[in-house]
């Protein structure tokens, strides 16, 4: 694994938040009743910043992205607050909500070839986007498309620009996704497994295009992954998230060097090393989800310190509590809070 990346300088301390979660809960209509996905989810994220929202498969990441521009169908329930530059989306009609998507917020989707339209050139498709904020023609449009292709690294956007989806390769198609989420210059940007299916040098191509973009645009960029080496050296805050909590966030720092709670380790000790190869150590057992998800701390049944700690564990909800001697370090763990976790 790479080294994690410095947190960036810069950032004043009274800098207001381009995204605000309040206590988000999403819930599903299920054949046998309600089914939580999301239980209470609060972060913030910076202009110019980028957040890595983490964990495995149905921990609740989509969800959140999903719930956060507006965009979870009917069989959902959204409590709590989604802040966009202090403006609480989820307060909102669907009709107040429709102009800020893709102008304040937009999201780049984990499978570009299902999200773009293959009837429609890829031009079409962005001037589109375009138009729907601004009152230009089709002709200033496609010139706007063609400078957005060119910016994300597609070469000869002119004649790109009239190419269908399934003429450009994975990697491609997922640049022109990120160009059709950016013609409007949002100020927070969603990306939701953006690497998936690709190569791996695709995939640093696109996390550098999009953190460069990010830099350039001062945008807000959230960042959904179920992969900790892909974020170590993209990320400046990192939010781990595990039957539908979030249980640790903090720096790249806190999170690499000192991880708080027994899933963000056992995440980190199944992430391949190139400095240290070998057998990746598995986590056991299943994900908690919101059907099955346990009473107490929802990991504990996976937990190798949960015996150590008794009871407490299987009964007791842990709070989100800022670590000892840290400002912004947080952890969801009866048994570090008033100790480190072991070193390997």
């Amino acid at each position: 694994m790479a080294e994690p990346k410095t947190p960036i300088a810069g950032l004043r301390p009274d800098a207001e938040p381009a995204l605000s979660l309040r206590d988000l809960r999403v819930t599903f209509r299920g054949s046998s009743g309600p089914v939580p996905a999301v239980n209470g989810v609060s972060l913030d994220a910076y202009p110019g910043q980028v957040l890595a929202i983490v964990g495995e498969s149905g921990s609740g990441k989509s969800a959140t992205a999903l719930a956060s521009i507006g965009l979870l169908p009917d069989s959902a329930t959204v409590d709590g607050s989604v802040l966009i530059n202090g403006t609480d989306l989820n307060a909102m009609p669907e009709k107040q909500r429709v102009p800020l998507r893709g102008s304040s917020i937009a999201m780049v989707f984990q499978d570009a070839l299902a999200a773009l339209n293959p009837y429609r050139t890829i031009g079409r498709q962005i001037g589109d986007a375009y138009r729907m904020h601004h009152d230009v023609d089709r002709s200033t449009a496609r010139e706007r498309a063609v400078e957005v292709l060119g910016r994300v690294g597609i070469r000869e956007p002119e004649r790109r620009v009239h190419d269908y989806p399934h003429e450009f390769s994975g990697g491609m198609r997922q640049r022109a996704m990120i160009a059709m989420a950016i013609v409007n210059e949002p100020a927070i940007l969603i990306a939701d497994e953006p690497t998936t299916a690709l190569d791996v040098t695709v995939q640093r191509q696109v996390l550098d295009l999009l953190t460069g973009l990010t830099d350039d645009l001062g945008m807000a960029l959230v960042l959904i992954t179920h992969d900790l080496g892909v974020v170590a050296e993209t990320a400046d805050q990192i939010a781990v998230m595990y039957g539908g909590r979030i249980v640790e966030s903090g720096s790249v720092l806190d999170i690499f060097d000192r991880p708080a709670h027994p899933y963000t380790r056992a995440l980190l000790r199944a992430t391949p090393n190139l400095e240290s190869p070998g057998r990746l150590a598995a986590i056991p057992g299943l994900p908690a989800s919101g059907t099955n998800l346990p009473a107490g701390c929802p990991f504990h049944p996976r937990c190798a310190f949960a015996a150590e700690v008794g009871e407490t564990c299987r009964t007791e909800r842990p709070s989100l509590e800022t670590r000892p001697g840290t400002s912004g370090h947080r952890a969801a763990c009866h048994y570090t809070a008033e100790k480190e976790l072991p070193h390997d």
